[in-house]
């Protein structure tokens, strides 16, 4: 019988599912497709598995795995059945090879943002590196070394405090033949959380800051 995994049922074994996931071939022409083949969203959810297989498998945990498949509006979800073990079952919006990597990212993203740690002090930080010790200091992987080496990530010195949050940007690099994109981020001193705020790496560094300056609605603070 084939049904939705519950958390009573989830092993270790589910997150080498979502490896396998992951890592399957997309099975497309990238020239009818895309611009171009930088694998950001598979990338990224390489990132995101590393960081949830980093915390121990409670049944705690367990159970905000299967709250974490609500996000990517629920496509993408758990599956058992008995004597063949568990699956991901992915509802295609679009376009499937374009997607399945992204919305894997997503679910483990919120997966992981549901079970670390946190101790939070509620301030708005004054500069980007309080901004840091702050997440960190909640538990969080943001900006671990390991992480923003895995993305060649670089930090904009400048955030915005306002509505909603501290807003501030990033950058990446995925390889040496790939052109560096920039990413709002948006970080609220109620929970520690740091969530992009538009689209992941596809901004220049002009329409970037703007959007995080808009979205804030104050002037900047510089490191």
């Amino acid at each position: 019988m084939r049904t939705t995994a519950t958390a009573a049922q989830l092993t270790p074994e589910v997150f080498e599912i979502f490896r396998r996931f992951i890592n399957q071939r997309p099975g497309l022409e990238p020239r009818n497709y895309l611009s171009d083949w930088s694998d950001k969203e598979g990338r990224r959810a390489r990132a995101a598995l590393s960081l949830a297989l980093a915390y121990p498998f409670t049944p705690e945990n367990a159970q905000a795995l299967i709250d974490a498949t609500g996000a990517f509006s629920g496509r993408l979800q758990i599956i058992f059945e008995l004597g063949k073990g568990f699956s991901l079952d992915y509802t295609t919006g679009q376009y499937w090879p374009t997607e399945y990597r992204k919305a894997a990212a997503v679910v483990l993203e919120r997966y992981v943002e549901a079970i670390r740690p946190k101790t939070i002090s509620g301030r708005i930080p004054a500069s980007i590196s309080e901004l840091k010790d702050l997440a960190s200091a909640a538990g969080s992987h943001f900006f671990d070394r390991g992480s923003m080496k895995f993305f060649r990530s670089r930090i904009v010195p400048i955030i915005y405090a306002g509505l909603g949050g501290v807003y501030f940007v990033t950058s990446e690099q995925f390889d040496d033949h790939s052109t560096r994109r920039y990413t709002v981020r948006r970080y609220d001193p109620a929970t520690a959380d740091i969530r992009m705020v538009g689209e992941f790496n596809e901004s220049t560094r002009e329409a970037a800051m703007t959007l995080a300056r808009t979205s804030a609605k104050a002037a900047p603070v510089h490191a």
